[in-house]
């Protein structure tokens, strides 16, 4: 009987201090919030139809020029600067075949020469204009912890013909030409992060 009252003595006086050097310990600190992102700008939108002349060059071709300038932090080590994506071009037959136009596809784009990941776009019909859709994907590989870090980041613009873009064709041959009337706004979310 004494040796289990001296037990339950010794217990009680384990679990007070344990509890009271577990209220005396520092609250878990939550890591720093990541800056909001600014939004993409969109700096060029055009698209070429060529002449419906027999012999010339038969595609027409979408081009865009688009920043993202934000700095991006893949690890304690690597901070990615602002990166524009040029000449993301979609190449293609007509804008007036569900098949043959540039939907739904992904382009490449011409990245900034610095090799710290790469751009692509893509291109959807909506009534009246188009939904662009661009992602970055900021890289690198760590050659010291033989490791590549990678986020991606997407922004997404509906255009307009006679709003946004504006179009202008040659009278009888077929040429036509659409641009943006002045650099827009891109609203951006990053769709993924990870280490691989």
């Amino acid at each position: 009987m004494k040796l289990t009252t001296a037990l339950l003595s010794l217990l009680s006086a384990t679990t007070a201090t344990a509890t009271a050097t577990a209220t005396a310990l520092t609250p878990r600190q939550d890591p720093q919030p990541q800056p909001s992102l600014q939004p993409f700008t969109l700096n060029t939108f055009t698209i070429h139809v060529p002449s419906a002349r027999a012999g010339t060059y038969a595609f027409s071709t979408l081009t865009t020029n688009i920043t993202d300038p934000n700095s991006h932090v893949l690890n304690p080590s690597h901070t990615l600067p602002p990166s524009t994506a040029q000449n993301c071009r979609a190449t293609f037959l007509t804008l007036s075949s569900p098949t043959e136009g540039p939907w739904g596809r992904t382009w490449p784009c011409d990245d900034d020469g610095r090799k710290e990941g790469y751009w692509s776009m893509r291109v959807e019909q909506i009534e009246g204009g188009y939904r662009m859709v661009w992602r970055r994907t900021a890289a690198i590989w760590d050659k010291a912890a033989l490791k590549g870090y990678t986020r991606v980041f997407e922004g997404s613009r509906e255009l307009r013909v006679g709003e946004d873009i504006k179009v202008g064709c040659a009278n009888g041959d077929g040429t036509c030409s659409y641009w943006l009337g002045a650099p827009v706004e891109v609203e951006v979310k990053e769709i993924e992060g990870e280490s691989a």
